[in-house]
């Protein structure tokens, strides 16, 4: 997901999501099209989930991650 690669923080939650979709394509995306995309990002480990944000798995920095 472009998206997720390019932003500024690479936690976003799913309204950034959406919000950041539907100005780049210039239409409403509808969350019943981000949320499932999701989901599968999740599932095959390419996102990781922390509370109600989601970042790529290989931009997620969480304190976990920083302390070891």
């Amino acid at each position: 997901m472009n998206i997720l690669s390019t932003a500024a923080d690479p936690w976003m939650t799913a309204k950034q999501i959406q919000t950041a979709a539907s100005t780049l394509l210039g239409t409403e995306v509808p969350m019943s099209s981000i949320s499932p995309k999701l989901s599968d990002m999740k599932k095959s480990g390419v996102i990781r989930r922390d509370d109600m944000h989601v970042a790529l798995t290989s931009r997620a920095n969480t304190i976990d991650d920083l302390l070891g």
